[in-house]
């Protein structure tokens, strides 16, 4: 089992080699490293060259998006398992001799994943491994739609895919999306294969720098995320699998009441309530009244609270 990890980087100077030596560090050794720099302007470049190590490969192409970069990556990679890694996470040392395990007790597996801390972006901030199981704890997501309305169980940074599963199914991060287009690539791929979850967090995701892993949502439009779109789209063509039409259809419902939440706390309540409206099959639901209660009288520092209450996402002490 060998892993190609695919860094996209875009001005990630100050970051990246934290996030290099994160995989350097790994108990399992069998990888290789792929950064594709997406026209940094910065000295991401120098950076990386900087390290000057066998396993570490800079592909650099011209601006053209992140889900560019990790295309690139994937047509790139050597291995036959890919693991994606944002220029600003961090990975345990364990992380992939995890991944490796779960996979030898599951050979049928094609999607694999962990569970992750949050981190507050700090500067200076030095990472200290902590302990962790010598057996993966694993559970295996047959249903995303359904698991990821109880909690975000991984994110970008804490997932591998085998090559031949993206291969054969064709699947690549849509150009010139970058809100919601990983999220798009996770759930398509559930849709066709079960996701063995490492539930040990494993991974550590820098929140401040990047969009809200929950929903992708802007916070100035009422408009559906890429990923909730492109459900939506396979949905109506009846191309979700029968099994998860009313899943996928509950997820998209309570995707439109979090981003009504996020356009409370952006101070645009009139888009919040176009949202509700939208979730209106939720009507028999608490979630649904409370956040209609929220729009038209909470006000958004509060709802920003509740957000971050609810989000149910464990946090690295630093």
């Amino acid at each position: 089992m060998r892993f190609s990890v695919v860094i996209p980087c875009f001005n990630k100077a100050e970051l990246i080699s934290l996030t290099l030596n994160s995989v350097l560090q790994q108990t399992y050794d069998n990888y290789e490293i792929l950064v594709i720099d997406d026209g940094s302007k910065d000295d991401s470049i120098n950076v990386i060259k900087s390290m000057d190590h066998p396993k570490v490969r800079l592909i650099q192409q011209e601006n053209a998006g992140v889900s560019s970069a990790r295309n690139t990556g994937i047509e790139n990679a050597e291995g036959d398992w890919i693991a994606f890694l944002d220029a600003d996470d961090w990975w345990h040392p364990n992380y992939l001799e995890q991944l490796s395990k779960a996979y030898k007790a599951n050979p049928a597996a094609e999607i694999i994943a962990a569970a992750f801390f949050c981190l507050p972006d700090q500067a200076q901030w030095k990472p200290n491994a902590w302990n962790t199981p010598t057996e993966p704890n694993i559970e295996i997501i047959n249903n995303l739609y359904i698991n990821w309305l109880k909690e975000t169980p991984f994110f970008t940074s804490s997932i591998a895919l085998k090559k031949s599963f993206l291969d054969e199914h064709k699947i690549k991060f849509t150009v010139g999306e970058s809100v919601g287009e990983d999220l798009d690539v996770w759930f398509r791929s559930s849709e066709i294969a079960p996701i063995y979850r490492v539930k040990d967090e494993l991974v550590v995701y820098r929140t401040e720098q990047k969009e809200s892993l929950s929903s992708g949502v802007s916070n100035i439009s009422d408009s559906p995320a890429f990923h909730l779109s492109q459900l939506k789209a396979r949905v109506a063509k009846g191309e979700t699998p029968v099994n998860l039409i009313q899943s996928a259809k509950k997820f998209i419902a309570h995707s439109y009441l979090t981003q009504s939440r996020e356009l409370i706390v952006a101070g645009q309540r009139m888009l919040s309530i176009k949202c509700i409206i939208k979730s209106v099959q939720e009507i028999t639901t608490k979630r649904w009244w409370v956040s209609l209660f929220m729009a038209l009288l909470i006000p958004s520092s509060y709802v920003k609270k509740w957000n971050k209450r609810r989000s149910g996402r464990k946090e690295l002490d630093a």
